[in-house]
């Protein structure tokens, strides 16, 4: 992430996504307990395409997401949804 960071700034050349990463500790009460140490992951997706689960992989790992643009959020045309619940028959 400190060379993405260093050549947005330096060369105004911004990152398409960057992945944070984050640490988890075990538990020690309730449904998680037991379980060992996780890291889990996210691309963090430039404004204004937002986060969206891919359908398959690891949900804790970024590889199982993909940034996508207002328009294709959900899968499906924003359009197309607004006139189909917005018909009037």
């Amino acid at each position: 992430m400190l060379t993405q960071t260093v050549d947005w700034i330096e060369n105004g050349v911004a990152p398409d996504e960057i992945v944070a990463t984050a640490d988890r500790s075990p538990a020690s009460v309730g449904p998680y307990a037991g379980l060992g140490n996780t890291t889990r992951s996210r691309p963090l997706c430039v404004y204004p395409k937002t986060l969206h689960y891919s359908g398959s992989g690891d949900i804790s790992q970024a590889s199982g997401y993909v940034c996508v643009s207002p328009e294709r959020n959900h899968g499906h045309d924003r359009d197309d949804d607004h006139d189909r619940h917005h018909s009037r028959h």
